[in-house]
């Protein structure tokens, strides 16, 4: 997507405006890991890095390339998770007792998703925009 957007954004000779900007979405998870999240902290990883090397790259261009990573927001995603396949697993008690602490947590005092949104909307209208912004909750 980034690859083919990349001319509307100004990388090109004679662009006619100003530079884009790219706003990748990662997570505080992409700075912190937690337990039982291995996959979805590491791809947050990943992109944290993909995005530092395409500021990198895409400076010569102007294009401004920043990453947001909200902390818990207020979705659904949190009402999806199942423990029930690893009943009986040496991970069973350990795992239920982190979304134990973590989901009631997640539900009551994550950000509500529009402040979340209004906070990426700002940031995407910030004149001199910083690398990397954490948007959380200041109750967790």
């Amino acid at each position: 997507v980034t690859k083919a957007f990349l001319p509307l954004l100004g990388a090109q000779k004679d662009h006619p405006s100003a530079p884009g900007r790219i706003l990748n979405i990662s997570s505080v998870a992409g700075k912190l890991a937690s337990p039982y999240m291995a996959p979805y902290s590491g791809t947050k990883h990943a992109l944290e890095g993909i995005s530092h090397a395409m500021r990198l790259e895409f400076m010569r261009y102007g294009i401004t390339v920043i990453i947001i990573g909200p902390g818990v927001i207020q979705t659904p995603i949190w009402d999806k998770g199942s423990l029930q396949r690893f009943e009986g697993t040496l991970y069973s008690d350990s795992l239920a007792r982190f979304f134990g602490k973590v989901l009631p947590r997640a539900t009551k005092n994550g950000m509500p998703l529009e402040k979340c949104s209004r906070q990426i909307g700002d940031i995407f209208e910030t004149e001199k925009a910083r690398i990397r912004y954490d948007i959380v909750q200041n109750k967790f």
